[in-house]
């Protein structure tokens, strides 16, 4: 039961998110989130460029007193810049990135392969298999 409550408390919360950023004006065309761990992000603008943490630190205002954990900073920071476009690069499925899924849902493309990732993350699985020393 306690199980069947919590998962119908973060549907509505999913909801109320989602509502939210769908009324929100947004402050950003889009926004690159490379997400290295469950503890560890880094939020790039179109260009490539990291968003400063001055930057982040103006937009979310008020919250800078509030403690925060890491999967709050990154879904409060995304939803204070509503980007049109959010590109996710990350090595894997984590459970911060179906959540930011879930709230922004047709705006998310989810990337695994392209050069931001791989100077990140390293080569991809199937590149990895591939031999070191090819023969001719």
């Amino acid at each position: 039961m306690e199980k069947f409550l919590a998962e119908k408390e973060y549907r509505e919360f999913i909801r109320l998110l989602r509502y939210f950023v769908d009324n929100q004006e947004p402050r950003v065309g889009e926004v690159h989130v490379v997400v290295y761990s469950q503890e560890f992000f880094r939020l790039l603008d179109e260009e490539g460029n990291p968003l400063e943490p001055d930057y982040l630190q103006g937009i979310l205002g008020g919250l800078s007193n509030v403690e925060l954990n890491y999967e709050d900073l990154l879904l409060s920071a995304l939803i204070t810049l509503a980007p049109r476009r959010i590109y996710l690069h990350h090595p894997g499925t984590l459970e911060i990135t179906d959540t930011i899924q879930q709230v922004f849902f047709e705006r998310v493309t989810l990337c695994q392969d392209c050069d931001l990732c791989r100077s990140c993350f390293g080569p991809t699985p199937v590149e990895a298999k591939e031999p070191l020393n090819k023969t001719h």
